[in-house]
């Protein structure tokens, strides 16, 4: 893993193969996942998502750095391009028929 000031750089393309496994996704994750499915992007609707996290943070009297302002902005794209790109295969058989042991 690469860590530049003590940030996971590889996390978002990591978004892609957690989505595709089907383990379920996180409170914001599957708000992204749901408002895309309704035909809006996964790069705005993930900026947007990230955008409004940071405000909320900003609100409660956290600081913000620019570092946070450059993940905000960047894991839409990011995450965009990586989730099609680790889509999984899904069988187009049953496994086992019924009555195979």
């Amino acid at each position: 893993m690469f860590h530049v000031g003590g940030s996971d750089t590889t996390r978002p393309s990591r978004h892609g193969l957690l989505y595709r496994s089907g383990l379920g996704p996180g409170p914001r994750d599957g708000l992204m996942l749901e408002v895309a499915t309704r035909g809006h992007s996964v790069r705005s609707v993930r900026t947007l998502v990230e955008l409004s996290v940071l405000a909320v943070g900003v609100v409660l009297g956290d600081t913000v750095s620019i570092g946070t302002v450059a993940y905000a902005l960047a894991i839409g794209p990011i995450v965009h391009f990586s989730l099609p790109r680790f889509t999984l295969a899904r069988p187009t058989k049953p496994v086992m028929q019924k009555g195979e042991v």
